[in-house]
């Protein structure tokens, strides 16, 4: 992430992308509605946002991809937290906290 230059209002949109995604299939036609909406939104507020700090194009455009490209990853690593947690109780390795189970 150091090397995509992701200061504190980037990593806030790449947790609100990670928060909504509209692919879980419990969800609602109205609520994958919003949730669109939504990242549409974030994404709308991003590009705002680096095209106020003076950004060229082509910078702009590898900016959001780099960003657009952690979210997947950072899924991943969230689902891998999680997984390990369920891990460490399951063995009674610690006391897991609830928030966490």
């Amino acid at each position: 992430m150091i090397k995509a230059g992701i200061d504190d209002y980037s990593m806030i949109a790449i947790y609100g992308l990670c928060l909504f995604q509209d692919y879980n299939a419990d969800i609602s036609s109205k609520t994958r509605q919003i949730v669109s909406e939504v990242k549409d939104e974030i994404l709308r507020d991003l590009h705002i946002h680096y095209r106020n700090q003076g950004l060229s194009d082509i910078e702009l455009t590898t900016k959001m991809s780099k960003i657009m490209l952690l979210v997947p990853t950072l899924e991943h690593v969230g689902r891998l937290f999680r997984e390990n947690f369920h891990l460490v109780d399951l063995f009674c390795m610690l006391d897991v906290p609830r928030a966490y189970k």
